[in-house]
């Protein structure tokens, strides 16, 4: 039987038996399943934990931002995959020009998959989301990487796709500006988010919600995952497999099947997905009701 076809509800059980501290409400903002239209690969299980770390510079990428005055938190995730590495999730504030090309320069500096994905970065970074003078690069609100041996892997980058009247406050009087963010995206002459702003558009359209935020991952020898995000929508297991077509039909079914038997959770939102190796995938994100 192919990964993706495997009971959900086995593999949600002996992830949660892994983990040090237990999903429970108190402790998680969201959980994540990821599935994939390649049949080989397995459904990924994520916690985001809702306990944030400010004080704490665990790692040297941390006193970095923090010394800055750049590092707003870091979060603690845990998923399927190997946990022998270093994750960390950072998010960003003081994004103010000067402080960004500060980032990008040390960042150059730090890993080889920044310099290599330099330029379809600054093209993100180029969505305007604040009137705010000298933050024309505040859309980048959120660094992850995942290190192995002190070597970092794989380097995530996040942008918002609101308008923001501050930028450190992206929940305080924020507004949605859904197509003019698609039609950015249609023509920032990187062809995947051409091609996940069509899905998105299409997802909004049979769906409601709106745009969450677009995310690029680097990782070894040129790979590259392209992600855009809506949150809210309803409807998905319904209205998704006629738009995603057959190779991710069977991982929707099995994730639906899997929220039936957990209606404790609500969805919040999803991420269509497409890598450099032209693999679809789609993220499903739940919260507590």
């Amino acid at each position: 039987m192919a990964a993706c076809t495997r009971d959900l509800g086995e593999e949600f059980r002996a992830f949660c038996a892994s983990l040090e501290e237990p999903p429970v409400r108190q402790a998680v903002d969201f959980l994540g399943i990821n599935v994939s239209g390649d049949p080989a690969a397995k459904p990924v299980f994520k916690i985001y934990y809702s306990r944030k770390f400010s004080g704490e510079e665990r790692h040297p990428v941390q006193k970095m931002l923090s010394e800055r005055g750049m590092l707003r938190y870091c979060s603690m995730v845990r998923d399927t995959r190997d946990r022998s590495c270093v994750r960390l999730d950072l998010a960003l504030k003081e994004r103010t020009d000067r402080n960004m090309e500060w980032l990008f320069g040390r960042l150059a500096r730090l890993t080889a998959l920044f310099r290599e994905g330099e330029e379809e970065i600054r093209k993100l970074a180029g969505m305007q989301i604040t009137g705010r003078e000298r933050h024309r690069s505040s859309t980048l609100y959120h660094l992850g990487f995942t290190e192995q041996n002190e070597e970092i892997t794989l380097l995530k980058c996040h942008f918002l796709t609101r308008w923001c009247p501050d930028p450190d406050q992206p929940g305080r009087g924020s507004e949605y500006r859904d197509q003019e963010y698609l039609n950015y995206l249609k023509h920032c002459k990187i062809a995947a988010y051409g091609e996940l702003a069509d899905l998105a558009e299409a997802a909004l359209k049979q769906c409601g919600g709106h745009l969450w935020m677009a995310g690029l991952d680097m990782g070894a020898a040129g790979y590259r995952k392209y992600k855009l995000y809506i949150k809210q929508p309803s409807m998905l297991y319904g209205r998704l497999p006629a738009m995603l077509g057959e190779t991710m039909a069977e991982p929707l079914k099995a994730s639906e099947r899997w929220h039936r038997a957990h209606p404790e959770y609500g969805c919040e939102g999803a991420a269509f997905c497409v890598d450099s190796d032209s693999v679809h995938s789609l993220n499903l994100y739940y919260g507590w009701k």
